[in-house]
């Protein structure tokens, strides 16, 4: 028995095949995430990968089907070029057709451009998808906490280094590096930047309790005004 030749070409079509169907499920799982502030904050995941997982591989994965692509039209060069041209002349019996198929692709382009419907309502509707998810409340008043340093972020809390240290003990957490990013230590304790805020929640001074407790009243109070 023969020793079986690697199929170049049926490599780089089937290549095309798994980076498409790749794309399309990351872009339908990406149509439907929740925002970035929820998703950081909380640690969202789908089949154990989070939102930055997720988006990383629907480009990585865009980037390798174009280069497969580009493959596949290298090794079929001289097929599709003659194929293009038999295509033009019969396409100049099928003028209407021609005319009526880029005139569509036109008003789509323009369409999404401009946001008219139905193409608004897609996105309108991804966006509705989006903000079903529970936002989570329990977020500290700061912006974007979770990129803070641990440093910073219970110097906004108004937490002594001591006292988050033996909060987060007590949790099984110990901090290595005040420098380290809250997202980064929440990673790699396995638990959600929103959980290592609950754990130093009760070293929060009185004054800044009340604080964050008016900017939830507010935030409560906008939701209802902003559905």
């Amino acid at each position: 028995m023969g020793r079986r030749i690697f199929k170049f070409r049926a490599f780089i079509s089937l290549s095309i095949l798994w980076s498409f169907l790749i794309e399309a499920i990351s872009g339908i799982v990406l149509y439907v995430t929740p925002v970035g502030r929820v998703a950081n904050w909380t640690n969202w995941k789908f089949w154990g990968l989070t939102k930055q997982n997720w988006e990383a591989v629907h480009t990585i994965f865009g980037y390798v089907f174009l280069l497969f692509a580009g493959f596949h039209i290298y090794n079929n060069w001289n097929a599709i070029l003659n194929y293009v041209k038999k295509r033009i002349k019969q396409n100049f019996k099928m003028r209407v057709e021609l005319i009526t198929s880029f005139l569509l692709a036109i008003c789509i382009f323009l369409g999404v451009l401009v946001n008219i419907p139905p193409f608004s309502s897609i996105m309108n509707f991804g966006d509705t998808l989006k903000n079903t998810w529970p936002e989570n409340r329990n977020q500290p008043f700061l912006v974007r906490p979770e990129k803070l340093s641990f440093e910073r972020f219970i110097k906004e809390l108004g937490i002594p280094i001591e006292k988050a240290n033996d909060l987060l003990k007590h949790n099984g957490i110990y901090i290595r590096e005040r420098s380290q990013l809250v997202q980064d230590i929440a990673k790699k304790n396995k638990v959600s930047p929103s959980d290592i805020y609950e754990m130093l929640k009760p070293g929060i001074p009185p004054y800044l309790q009340k604080k964050e407790g008016r900017l939830a009243r507010k935030n409560d109070v906008d939701s209802t005004k902003n559905p």
